[in-house]
């Protein structure tokens, strides 16, 4: 699955970046932990 965040920019979950929008970074991680707990 392919989602489009609107407001962010290729990047934006790595605090080493200008673009990083750590709300977003936030629940990305979240939702992959969450797939990962689910599948594995």
């Amino acid at each position: 699955m392919l989602e489009v965040i609107p407001d962010t920019a290729h990047g934006f979950c790595f605090p080493a970046r200008d673009v990083y929008n750590e709300k977003e970074a936030e629940r990305v991680h979240a939702h992959f932990i969450d797939m990962c707990r689910r599948k594995l």
